[in-house]
C-alpha cells in the first residue's frame, strides 16, 4: 500500500496567500515523487473553490494539473445516471413528496395523513431524512462494499412489534428506498487512475474524499493531503 503524505498550509483560507501556497506545495510535492503535473488531479471540497485555485496553478505556468471537486470531476467522467420517478435524489422538497406519496400508498396510509395530519407530515419528514442520511452514508463507501453494508444494517433493525413499532417501521421503509436509489454518479470515481491524487482538507472532513484517497493509496497511487484546517 503506498503512503499516503500530508502537508499542512499555514496560512489561513482568507489569507491572500493560501492559493500561491496551495500550488507551491502541490507542485513542490510531485516534483518530488517524479509525477507530471498533467497527470495528477487535483481534489477540492467546495465547488466555491476551484477557480481560485485553478487561477494560482496557472500563475506558475507550465502544465496544470486537473483540479476539480468530486462531483464536478464525476459529472466530465461520465453523464449522471436518469432520475427515476419516487427515487430517492437527495433534494429536500422532492424527496418529501416522494416521501408522503409513498405513506399513502401503504395500507394505512391514507387514513393515517385525515386523522392525524401532524404526524403524518412528521412521519414524512422523518422517512425522508433517515432515508437521505443513508443514501449519503452508503454514497461515500466503495460501490462494491455496499452490498454488505445494508445487508448489516438490516440484520440490526429491532422487530417490529413493541413500543416503537412506528418508529422502526419508517426507519426500516427509509433503508429499502436509500438502498433503491439509483447509483450516484461519484462512483466513477473509484476506478480512476490518475499518476497521483491532491486533496484538499477545509473547513472538516469531506467523508467521500477521505475514503476515495485511501483506495487510490491500496491501489499504489501517490497521494497528498493538504491540511489547511487549524490544529485543534
Amino acid at each position: 500500500m503506498t503512503t499516503i503524505a500530508h502537508r499542512r498550509l499555514d496560512c489561513g483560507p482568507v489569507d491572500r496567500d493560501f492559493w500561491p501556497a496551495l500550488a507551491a506545495a502541490s507542485i513542490d510535492w510531485l516534483l518530488h515523487t517524479g509525477v507530471p503535473a498533467r497527470d495528477a488531479i487535483v481534489l477540492l471540497p467546495h465547488a466555491g473553490l476551484l477557480g481560485s485555485a485553478r487561477a494560482a496553478f496557472a500563475r506558475g505556468g507550465g502544465w496544470q494539473p486537473r483540479i476539480e471537486m468530486p462531483q464536478t470531476l464525476a459529472t466530465a467522467v461520465s453523464p449522471p445516471p436518469a432520475a427515476h420517478g419516487g427515487a430517492l435524489c437527495g433534494e429536500r422538497s422532492t424527496d418529501r413528496l416522494a416521501a408522503a406519496a409513498l405513506l399513502r400508498g401503504q395500507s394505512l396510509g391514507e387514513a393515517w395523513a385525515a386523522r392525524d395530519p401532524r404526524a403524518f407530515d412528521a412521519a414524512v419528514a422523518m422517512l425522508a431524512d433517515t432515508a437521505q442520511g443513508l443514501q449519503h452514508a452508503a454514497q461515500v463507501r466503495p460501490p462494491q462494499e455496499r452490498a454488505a453494508w445494508w445487508a448489516g444494517l438490516r440484520d440490526a433493525l429491532p422487530p417490529l412489534t413493541g413500543p416503537g413499532a412506528t418508529e422502526r417501521w419508517l426507519a426500516r421503509m427509509a433503508l429499502e428506498w436509500a438502498a433503491a436509489a439509483d447509483a450516484p454518479a461519484t462512483d466513477a470515481l473509484w476506478a480512476l487512475r490518475p499518476a497521483a491524487w491532491i486533496a484538499l482538507r477545509a473547513v472538516g472532513e469531506d467523508a467521500l474524499m477521505v475514503r476515495l484517497m485511501a483506495h487510490a493509496a491500496a491501489a499504489q497511487v501517490s497521494v497528498l493531503w493538504l491540511d489547511a484546517d487549524p490544529p485543534p
